[in-house]
């Protein structure tokens, strides 16, 4: 199972339908900001999220 975080998952899960993590998240730097974000390789293409805007989860390859 890849590791990512326990939050990442939950707004995976939440999705319609669900998107299922296939590979570790990718910690990232985030320019300009103290904070990290985070990246997950999905069933459903790439998301991302960060505490910029509290942690609102973003598709990295169009809509989802």
């Amino acid at each position: 199972m890849p590791k990512n975080s326990a939050e990442i998952l939950a707004k995976l899960a939440a999705l319609d339908p669900p998107a299922v993590a296939l590979l570790d998240s990718e910690i990232v730097a985030i320019t300009g900001y103290e904070g990290r974000a985070e990246i997950v390789q999905t069933d459903r293409g790439r998301f991302i999220s960060s505490p910029v805007d509290n942690w609102v989860l973003h598709p990295l390859d169009g809509p989802v």
